[in-house]
């Protein structure tokens, strides 16, 4: 797949980046950190820690914890699409 931002980052170190953040929530904004997306990278790193949260306390239903995994998921393309 061609991207048509040519910022010179590698698309798959940006996604990979990123998809830490689906077991370290605090790290899901690093592949949009390495894309030079400072304010998206923490944006999208307090939204994981703020639904790792609920996850936590919601625990008995099963909503968060998919929605949790999709939007790491999104994460992760946003850092590939871009990068």
């Amino acid at each position: 797949m061609s991207n048509s931002n040519n910022s010179g980052n590698n698309p798959t170190v940006a996604g990979l980046l990123s998809g830490i953040g689906l077991f370290i929530p605090i790290l899901s904004g690093a592949g949009q950190l390495y894309n030079g997306d400072v304010g998206k990278g923490i944006a999208f790193s307090l939204v994981q820690c703020v639904h790792i949260v609920v996850v936590f306390f919601f625990f008995w239903l099963i909503i968060p914890m998919f929605s949790y995994i999709a939007v790491g998921a999104y994460f992760a393309y946003d850092a590939y699409n871009t990068a």
